[in-house]
């Protein structure tokens, strides 16, 4: 009975009304789960804190608020969010030189709830087509407007390969513009450091000359007292004044030029020149690579290969791997075990691009493809991939390339909370995706 009295007063001196619903926290604690923390490294029986959708804390002795909500998973396996490289949900007709995907994509939930549900908390969005095929935009599969899921409205120039020289030599035009575009940019930071420095030096000269003291008469003379002005004469009576003739027009020599309109896609071919963003180029087997190889090394580091499926009869990319090391390129795979054309038999294309040492990322599919995601990875490890290859080429090296490595890809401090919670190891067939974490929020729960 006293404490409901003293319970009542609280109220009245707060003045909180009674019954008045609370305010949900923005703590959410992880506790006692086994963190993968990046790939190779787990914390057995850990707790992870995140507060408005970062990760603040990570150990296993670490304090927890008061004001958390707190999950027990114990027993349970937390994982960063998983990274799609390049999808092309929410995108209508093919991609072009000028494609923007963060002004065009349909925020619809039912297209971006099938990533959701495989585990993807960070989406990348790209046009497919030939040639250049405009910008690859990075988002968050969750939101009801455009601005709240693009998180990078331009992560990289894309790029189609066909087997055709038609289209190495469009792409290769693009690309010589952006290097005149470079270059015209490279001038025009030199004349403004010059400009720059010219302007220092001249404020450093004026201010290292001592001020001259005036002469005795010119002290006289500024003590003085001005002479009194005389009153001006009177104006003359007579006809008006004829009217001042006008200006004439400017010549067109004298006019200033127009500022310079340079399409789109060439000032993206020249920030991929300068290295500001990387190009992802998509090849559809060895001939379109061969195809495209002179455009391809006019491109330089980063360079990102997506080897998709080959035509029927050809064989997969990864026989030339020795020539995409050589290029510097990384790859992006299919999550699925390859068949050669000749006697059938089943490849792996990631596993001959690891051992050739090229980085190589796996691009999960979309859509219906999402659903046996997790099965193909566990394929790929069957034969012979590394585990913890095929969790980094679906977090780290995608969160790398997406530009996005000090936000996302592993469990730490700063680091936004997009987090899996699996039954077991995510690699285990009977374990299950429980829930997903979206920075800090649950998107995803799986429901028996």
């Amino acid at each position: 009975m006293v404490n409901k009295a003293v319970w009542f007063l609280l109220l009245l001196v707060l003045g909180i009304p009674q019954g008045a619903p609370a305010q949900e926290s923005s703590c959410l604690v992880l506790k006692g789960g086994n963190l993968v923390v990046s790939p190779g490294k787990v914390l057995v029986g850990a707790t992870l804190v995140a507060r408005d959708g970062i990760i603040v804390e990570i150990g296993k002795k670490v304090h927890i608020p008061w004001d958390a909500k707190v999950l027990d998973c114990r027993g349970l396996w937390i994982y960063p969010g998983f990274v799609h490289i390049a999808a092309r949900t929410g995108l209508r007709g093919p991609g072009n030189p000028n494609l923007k995907p963060a002004k065009v994509l349909d925020p619809d939930p039912s297209l971006w709830k099938p990533f959701l549900k495989a585990g993807f908390t960070t989406v990348g969005v790209m046009g497919r087509g030939r040639g250049m095929t405009g910008e690859v935009a990075v988002l968050r599969p969750a939101g009801k407007t455009r601005e709240e899921m693009v998180r990078i409205e331009c992560a990289a120039a894309a790029f189609g390969a066909g087997g055709d020289g038609a289209t190495a030599r469009s792409v290769a035009k693009i690309l010589e513009a952006g290097k005149k575009e470079l270059e015209r940019r490279k001038k025009e930071a030199q004349a403004k450091a010059k400009a720059k420095a010219a302007a220092e030096a001249a404020k450093k000269k004026a201010a290292s000359k001592p001020a001259s003291r005036p002469s005795k008469p010119e002290k006289k003379k500024a003590q003085e007292k001005p002479a009194p002005r005389k009153p001006s004469p009177k104006p003359k009576t007579g006809p008006a004044p004829k009217p001042a003739k006008t200006a004439k027009a400017p010549s067109k020599a004298s006019r200033k030029p127009a500022p310079r309109k340079v399409p789109s896609m060439i000032l993206l071919a020249a920030d991929v020149m300068e290295g500001k963003i990387p190009a992802f180029v998509e090849v559809s087997g060895p001939t379109g690579f061969l195809y495209f190889q002179k455009a391809l090394g006019a491109l330089r580091p980063p360079l990102l290969l997506f080897a998709d499926r080959p035509s029927r009869g050809e064989p997969p990319l990864s026989i030339l791997a020795s020539k995409v090391k050589a290029l510097g390129a990384s790859v992006v795979v299919p999550t699925g075990l390859a068949s050669l054309p000749f006697d059938q038999a089943l490849d792996n294309p990631a596993l001959d691009f690891a051992r050739a040492g090229v980085e190589f990322i796996l691009q999960p599919g979309e859509g219906r493809d999402l659903a046996g995601f997790r099965l193909r990875l566990v394929r790929l490890a069957k034969y012979g991939l590394n585990p913890d290859d095929v969790l980094a080429a679906i977090t780290t090296r995608t969160a790398r390339w997406l530009g996005l490595a000090g936000r996302i890809g592993t469990l730490e401090k700063g680091k936004n909370a997009d987090l899996l919670i699996f039954s077991g190891k995510f690699l285990d067939l009977k374990a299950r995706l429980l829930r997903v974490v979206l920075e800090g929020e649950t998107v995803y729960e799986f429901k028996k």
